[in-house]
Protein backbone atom coordinates (compact mmCIF):
# COMPACT_ATOMS: atom_id res chain seq x y z
CA UNK A 1 0.00 0.00 0.00
CA UNK A 2 2.75 2.21 0.71
CA UNK A 3 4.14 1.69 -2.31
CA UNK A 4 1.25 2.67 -4.18
CA UNK A 5 1.06 5.88 -2.34
CA UNK A 6 4.67 7.12 -2.72
CA UNK A 7 4.08 5.97 -6.92
CA UNK A 8 0.63 8.04 -7.06
CA UNK A 9 2.73 11.04 -5.12
CA UNK A 10 5.45 10.92 -7.96
CA UNK A 11 3.41 10.64 -10.70
CA UNK A 12 1.59 13.77 -9.82
CA UNK A 13 5.22 15.69 -9.66
CA UNK A 14 5.74 14.38 -12.93
CA UNK A 15 2.42 15.39 -14.10
CA UNK A 16 2.72 18.84 -12.99
CA UNK A 17 5.92 18.86 -15.02
CA UNK A 18 4.80 18.67 -18.32
CA UNK A 19 1.94 21.18 -17.62
CA UNK A 20 -0.57 20.92 -20.97
CA UNK A 21 -2.85 23.53 -21.39
CA UNK A 22 -6.07 24.04 -23.93
CA UNK A 23 -6.90 27.35 -24.87
CA UNK A 24 -10.38 28.31 -23.35
CA UNK A 25 -10.46 32.14 -24.41
CA UNK A 26 -14.13 31.29 -26.85
CA UNK A 27 -15.74 29.61 -23.79
CA UNK A 28 -19.10 31.17 -22.13
CA UNK A 29 -17.04 31.58 -18.49
CA UNK A 30 -14.33 33.61 -19.75
CA UNK A 31 -14.48 35.15 -23.23
CA UNK A 32 -15.87 38.31 -21.50
CA UNK A 33 -12.63 38.66 -19.53
CA UNK A 34 -10.36 38.43 -22.92
CA UNK A 35 -9.57 42.14 -23.64
CA UNK A 36 -10.10 43.74 -20.42
CA UNK A 37 -7.33 46.10 -19.17
CA UNK A 38 -6.73 45.73 -15.57
CA UNK A 39 -5.02 48.08 -13.09
CA UNK A 40 -2.26 46.51 -10.80
CA UNK A 41 -3.84 47.92 -7.37
CA UNK A 42 -0.63 46.80 -5.81
CA UNK A 43 3.36 46.28 -6.78
CA UNK A 44 3.34 43.23 -9.20
CA UNK A 45 6.37 40.98 -9.96
CA UNK A 46 7.10 39.74 -13.20
CA UNK A 47 9.62 36.84 -13.00
CA UNK A 48 11.03 35.67 -16.91
CA UNK A 49 11.95 31.75 -16.78
CA UNK A 50 13.47 29.34 -19.43
CA UNK A 51 11.99 25.79 -20.39
CA UNK A 52 15.65 24.69 -20.65
CA UNK A 53 18.22 25.23 -18.07
CA UNK A 54 21.43 24.96 -20.50
CA UNK A 55 20.39 27.76 -22.16
CA UNK A 56 18.96 30.16 -20.06
CA UNK A 57 16.88 32.03 -22.00
CA UNK A 58 13.96 33.73 -21.17
CA UNK A 59 11.25 31.65 -22.66
CA UNK A 60 7.99 33.17 -20.64
CA UNK A 61 7.24 35.68 -18.03
CA UNK A 62 5.16 34.98 -14.65
CA UNK A 63 3.44 37.59 -12.79
CA UNK A 64 2.89 37.85 -8.69
CA UNK A 65 1.96 39.68 -5.90
CA UNK A 66 4.52 38.92 -3.99
CA UNK A 67 8.07 39.06 -4.37
CA UNK A 68 9.82 35.08 -4.82
CA UNK A 69 13.12 33.65 -3.88
CA UNK A 70 15.17 33.09 -6.82
CA UNK A 71 14.94 29.94 -8.74
CA UNK A 72 17.29 28.01 -10.92
CA UNK A 73 14.65 28.40 -13.93
CA UNK A 74 14.37 32.56 -13.36
CA UNK A 75 16.14 34.34 -15.96
CA UNK A 76 15.26 37.80 -14.40
CA UNK A 77 12.99 39.67 -11.79
CA UNK A 78 11.18 42.98 -12.29
CA UNK A 79 8.92 44.73 -9.90
CA UNK A 80 5.73 46.20 -11.71
CA UNK A 81 4.64 49.29 -10.17
CA UNK A 82 1.27 49.89 -8.82
CA UNK A 83 -1.14 51.23 -11.49
CA UNK A 84 0.60 49.55 -14.36
CA UNK A 85 -2.05 48.59 -17.15
CA UNK A 86 -2.22 44.70 -17.99
CA UNK A 87 -4.56 43.75 -20.73
CA UNK A 88 -5.91 39.52 -20.82
CA UNK A 89 -5.51 38.50 -24.16
CA UNK A 90 -6.37 35.16 -24.06
CA UNK A 91 -7.15 32.19 -21.22
CA UNK A 92 -6.09 28.88 -20.53
CA UNK A 93 -6.74 25.74 -18.54
CA UNK A 94 -3.83 23.16 -17.65
CA UNK A 95 -5.75 19.72 -18.00
CA UNK A 96 -3.48 17.95 -16.16
CA UNK A 97 -2.57 20.58 -13.23
CA UNK A 98 -3.21 19.65 -9.35
CA UNK A 99 -3.53 23.24 -8.99
CA UNK A 100 -3.83 27.30 -10.47
CA UNK A 101 -5.61 25.28 -13.49
CA UNK A 102 -6.54 28.73 -15.08
CA UNK A 103 -4.38 31.44 -16.36
CA UNK A 104 -4.38 34.58 -18.65
CA UNK A 105 -1.77 35.50 -21.23
CA UNK A 106 -1.53 38.96 -20.61
CA UNK A 107 0.35 42.12 -21.85
CA UNK A 108 1.77 45.27 -20.13
CA UNK A 109 2.09 48.24 -22.42
CA UNK A 110 4.19 49.87 -19.68
CA UNK A 111 6.68 47.78 -20.01
CA UNK A 112 7.84 46.83 -23.69
CA UNK A 113 10.75 44.61 -23.04
CA UNK A 114 8.06 42.15 -22.33
CA UNK A 115 6.60 41.76 -25.52
CA UNK A 116 8.94 39.48 -27.18
CA UNK A 117 7.63 37.00 -24.19
CA UNK A 118 4.27 35.60 -23.33
CA UNK A 119 2.98 36.74 -20.12
CA UNK A 120 1.13 34.74 -17.64
CA UNK A 121 -0.58 35.41 -14.41
CA UNK A 122 -2.71 32.83 -12.65
CA UNK A 123 -6.72 33.42 -11.45
CA UNK A 124 -5.22 33.88 -8.08
CA UNK A 125 -3.41 37.14 -8.97
CA UNK A 126 -5.95 38.45 -11.39
CA UNK A 127 -8.34 38.65 -8.29
CA UNK A 128 -10.24 41.79 -7.47
CA UNK A 129 -7.51 42.12 -4.68
CA UNK A 130 -4.41 42.46 -7.32
CA UNK A 131 -6.35 44.19 -10.38
CA UNK A 132 -9.20 46.28 -11.31
CA UNK A 133 -10.47 45.47 -14.84
CA UNK A 134 -12.32 47.35 -17.47
CA UNK A 135 -13.84 46.61 -20.41
CA UNK A 136 -13.61 50.35 -21.88
CA UNK A 137 -10.97 51.62 -23.48
CA UNK A 138 -8.04 53.20 -21.24
CA UNK A 139 -8.96 56.81 -21.96
CA UNK A 140 -12.56 55.87 -20.93
CA UNK A 141 -11.74 53.90 -17.81
CA UNK A 142 -12.58 56.34 -15.00
CA UNK A 143 -15.21 53.81 -13.48
CA UNK A 144 -15.36 50.11 -14.09
CA UNK A 145 -18.13 48.62 -16.32
CA UNK A 146 -20.96 48.37 -13.78
CA UNK A 147 -22.74 45.85 -16.58
CA UNK A 148 -20.04 43.21 -15.73
CA UNK A 149 -19.67 40.89 -12.67
CA UNK A 150 -15.74 40.33 -13.92
CA UNK A 151 -14.10 43.29 -12.27
CA UNK A 152 -10.60 41.20 -11.07
CA UNK A 153 -12.27 37.53 -9.97
CA UNK A 154 -13.81 35.78 -12.10
CA UNK A 155 -16.44 33.44 -10.59
CA UNK A 156 -16.00 30.51 -11.99
CA UNK A 157 -16.08 26.79 -10.35
CA UNK A 158 -12.64 25.78 -9.30
CA UNK A 159 -11.36 22.39 -9.82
Amino acid sequence: MRAVSYLGVISLLLIACDAKYSDISGSPEYSDRVGQICITLKPFYAYGYTYDLNHKKTDAISLYPQKMASRAFHTFSLEIPEGSDITIVAVRECWNCPFDRISYEVTASNHKEFSMHPIYASEKVMDKDNVQCYSAAPDQRSAPNKSSNLTGAHNAPSS
